[in-house]
């Protein structure tokens, strides 16, 4: 899995694992979570499932906010840390 739109695909289809698809689906790429209602539990879920389904190395240290404010964040997130 290389590319932002295949890492896209993968954020979005995990958030709607934890929102519904119309959170995941109909947020916009960089459009804040907390501007729908997307709980730090649910991206703490979401942010694990990721590393391990693209295989990056987890950082204990993270600020989550930082990491997964967005859609475009968590894309930026997991293509940094391959």
């Amino acid at each position: 899995m290389n590319t932002h739109s295949e890492l896209e695909a993968l954020v979005r289809r995990r958030l709607a694992e934890r929102t519904g698809d119309e959170v995941a689906y109909g947020i916009a790429f960089d459009e804040p979570f907390l501007s729908v209602g997307v709980a730090s539990l649910d991206l703490i879920h979401i942010v694990t499932q990721l590393e391990q389904d693209a295989q990056v190395r987890q950082d204990d240290q993270k600020d989550l906010w930082a990491v997964a404010a967005s859609v475009a964040s968590l894309v930026a997130y997991l293509a940094d840390s391959r």
